[in-house]
């Protein structure tokens, strides 16, 4: 059986100044267990959504879950990754340009910190109702996948790669928290890294005498 555990921090404080909005959390979660054939079990400082990983469909039943959990943010869902393509694109390239344009020792990498649901990763980008859904469920699939991140390891590994000799000289890598991987597919596009780069420089309107590197 998988449980999907959600917690509201501060929630005494939320429910002694506004009881509705702990409510309208509970029966929105509710409602996307209820959708996607999920047992709700509620207690005083949580809700536990539970699934039959045994049961046919389960993947399905999950995939509806989020469908109904994060229907009102699939844009916001699908400009992240995005955004994270962008940074690894614009790190080979920058890479590949240092190597070929100049003669500094500069080496530039891509890291990943592994999913980070401790640091308030979403505050910026989402409501209260969203992030709470978040918390437990990227938690809940970064631990199937083997990808959760935290502060405190994941900041130890990124610092290492400024500190420690086994870096020197590695240049257009991919780190993931002190392992160097493949990234995807997408991210060895070079003619979309170029593209990523001119258009990148043209629209913070960087001119050629603030950087060592060509813009186009």
């Amino acid at each position: 059986m998988v449980q999907m555990l959600f917690t509201i921090q501060f929630r005494d404080q939320i429910h002694r100044t506004r009881p509705e909005l702990i409510s309208a959390l509970e029966s929105f979660i509710a409602d996307a267990a209820s959708a996607s054939d999920g047992k709700l079990q509620s207690g005083r400082k949580a809700l536990t959504v539970l699934f039959n990983e045994d049961q046919i469909g389960f993947w399905l039943n999950m995939a509806i879950f989020l469908e109904k959990a994060l229907s009102d943010k699939t844009t916001m869902l699908l400009r992240y990754p995005a955004s994270k393509l962008c940074n690894i694109l614009c790190a080979y390239e920058m890479s590949d340009r240092l190597r070929e344009e100049t003669d500094k020792q500069i080496t530039a990498n891509a890291f990943n910190p592994g999913l980070m649901t401790n640091t308030n990763f979403n505050a910026a980008s989402f409501g209260l109702v969203t992030k709470f859904l978040l918390s437990g469920v990227m938690t809940l699939m970064g631990a199937m996948i083997g990808r959760l991140g935290n502060a405190k390891s994941s900041g130890k590994e990124l610092a290492a790669m400024v500190t420690e000799k086994q870096y020197e000289g590695i240049t257009k890598k991919y780190i993931d928290r002190g392992k160097e991987v493949k990234s995807s597919v997408a991210s060895y596009d070079k003619t979309a890294a170029k593209k990523l780069w001119a258009e990148s420089a043209e629209l913070v309107q960087l001119a050629a005498n603030e950087t060592i590197l060509s813009i186009n």
